[in-house]
C-alpha cells in the first residue's frame, strides 16, 4: 500500500501477507502452489468489464473540478504528476497512452492541478484493460477516482 500510496486494502495485499506468513503449516501450504501464477492473476490489469447496476454516484464536493479526455498537451503535467504521487512505474504506460492516435488517458483537474487520471488501452496495447489509475494522496476518497472510473466506461461503451 505505501509503495503505491494506497489508501484502501485489496487482494494483492492480503495474498502478500499470507506468502509472508513464516509458519510451518502455511509454507506446506503454499509449497504446493504455483505462487508466481497467483501473483501474476491478482497483480494483472482487469478487464474493463463492470456492472454499473449497484454504483454509488458520488457527488464532488467542489464545481471547479473538470473530467476531461487528455490531450497531448497534458503529458508532461500528467507525467510529473504520476512520478510525484505514484513513482515512476506507470510512466511508460503514461507515455504508451499519448502515442495512440485516441488518447485513451482521462484525467481530473482543478483550475490547472491534475488531481487525478484513469487510462484504459495503455498496458501492453490490449484493449478492454483497465488501468493504470491514481488519485492524489490528499484528494483520495472524494469520489474522484470513480468519476474518472465511470467517465472512461461511458465513453468507451
Amino acid at each position: 500500500m505505501k509503495r503505491f500510496k494506497q489508501v484502501y486494502i485489496n487482494e494483492g495485499h492480503i495474498v502478500d501477507a499470507i506468502l509472508k506468513i513464516n509458519d510451518r503449516l502455511t509454507k506446506a501450504i503454499i509449497a504446493g502452489l504455483d505462487v508466481s501464477h497467483i501473483l501474476e492473476i491478482v497483480s494483472f490489469p482487469r478487464d474493463m468489464i463492470v456492472s454499473l447496476r449497484d454504483y454509488f454516484i458520488f457527488t464532488i464536493p467542489t464545481s471547479v473540478i473538470t473530467f476531461r479526455k487528455a490531450k497531448l498537451s497534458d503529458a508532461p503535467s500528467l507525467k510529473i504528476f504520476v512520478e510525484k504521487e505514484f513513482g515512476n512505474g506507470w510512466l511508460d504506460l503514461i507515455e504508451n497512452g499519448f502515442s495512440q492516435e485516441g488518447i485513451p488517458i482521462f484525467i481530473a483537474q482543478d483550475e490547472q492541478e491534475i488531481l487525478g487520471f484513469a487510462c484504459f488501452d495503455v498496458v501492453r496495447r490490449k484493449k478492454g484493460l483497465f488501468g493504470p489509475m491514481g488519485t492524489s494522496l490528499s484528494n483520495r476518497t472524494q469520489g474522484i477516482g470513480y468519476t474518472l472510473h465511470t467517465e472512461i466506461h461511458f465513453t468507451v461503451f
